[in-house]
């Protein structure tokens, strides 16, 4: 199977989802919708639950903002849910806002039962960061509603995230990964990208792949696009465009073992993909 045939295949709905800012939701967010995109083939439709300070809607022009504390919250999945079903997008990903986790779990089991309507998945991303709160939100969400409503869940963390490998090892040591493990989460471990380029590429409102690409273009201003061009010189492009190839290879093996170990994997035939 074509690794990106995971999306090519399956419906999906994907929330990047952690209780705590600075966990990295806005960061793996990115990383999903290039996955998700599978170089031009699906189109991916972007919710970004941060409305203070939003990272994700810089970065992509054409996210859209959900409130999750307003009543009528639900609609902007159900209006996502629609267009997926109409075939005028192929996945959703979300981008949760900081304190939103609470008000997403308990909108969840009508997200699912919309998504089962239509022959999609719901998939919880989970960063995982220094924080061992951050660890514990994980493994009891994998344990606890992922189980029990066989909801896919993919475990990220990157080594951007720490000063060496070696700081994450209470996390990969600890029985509260281990019975993540067991209750089914996949666990995906992206190598150091340099905490600043990821940094750098959002101050001017770029994703990482427009990096990768050298293209400034959305930037507009031809002194904003000069800025960039000095930052971001074609050694740092190459790069971030390795990186970014390798990142997204790994999502797309990520979500067909998170599916398969919920029994919801769907494969079209190669010759169809």
């Amino acid at each position: 199977m074509a690794k990106k045939n995971v999306f090519m295949s399956n419906k999906l709905l994907i929330c990047v989802v952690d209780a705590k800012g600075g966990s990295g939701k806005s960061f793996f967010t990115q990383i999903f919708v290039e996955a998700a995109r599978c170089d031009g083939d699906c189109r991916v439709y972007i919710l970004d639950g941060d409305t203070s300070n939003s990272d994700t809607i810089s970065i992509f022009q054409d996210a859209k903002l959900v409130s999750m504390s307003e009543p009528e919250a639900f609609g902007k999945f159900a209006l996502a849910i629609k267009k997926i079903e109409n075939g005028e997008v192929d996945h959703m990903v979300f981008d949760a806002g900081a304190r939103d986790e609470s008000l997403l779990e308990e909108m969840m089991p009508r997200m699912l039962q919309a998504a089962k309507k239509i022959g999609a998945t719901l998939v919880v991303v989970r960063p995982i960061n220094l924080s061992s709160h951050t660890h514990r939100n994980a493994s009891n969400f994998t344990q606890g509603f992922a189980r029990e409503n066989n909801v896919p869940v993919v475990l990220c963390r990157s080594l951007a995230f720490a000063d060496r490998p070696s700081d994450f090892d209470h996390w990969h040591n600890s029985q509260t990964r281990q019975n993540a493990l067991k209750a089914g989460a996949v666990e995906l471990v992206f190598s150091n990208l340099g905490r600043r380029w990821s940094t750098e590429a959002g101050g001017f409102g770029l994703s990482l792949s427009d990096v990768g690409r050298g293209d400034f273009t959305k930037l507009g201003d031809v002194h904003d696009m000069r800025d960039a061009e000095v930052i971001f010189t074609e050694e740092v492009q190459l790069w971030i465009a390795d990186w970014m190839s390798e990142a997204v290879e790994m999502i797309h093996q990520g979500i067909a073992d998170a599916l398969s170990n919920r029994g919801l994997l769907k494969v079209k035939n190669e010759k169809s993909s």
